[in-house]
């Protein structure tokens, strides 16, 4: 997180499975690491035609976007 935020920083970080949903982490960046849940959030269902959301990647595997506030 070093490379992207300073200490004192406020972020937001969102799985891209549901980017649009409430954030999986948030706060003031303190330095160092921060924990972010493992467990898959089930995706939305995306626009034109589709009537069921895609299966979760996680805990396997997730994405995240990471944004200063």
């Amino acid at each position: 997180m070093s490379g992207i935020l300073r200490a004192g920083d406020q972020y937001e970080v969102r799985n891209v499975n549901d980017y649009y949903g409430a954030p999986v982490a948030s706060g003031t960046y303190g330095g160092g690491a921060i924990s972010l849940p493992t467990a898959g959030v089930t995706p939305r269902v995306p626009v034109g035609g589709w009537s069921v959301a895609p299966p979760t990647t996680g805990p396997d595997f997730n994405a995240y976007v990471v944004t200063k506030q």
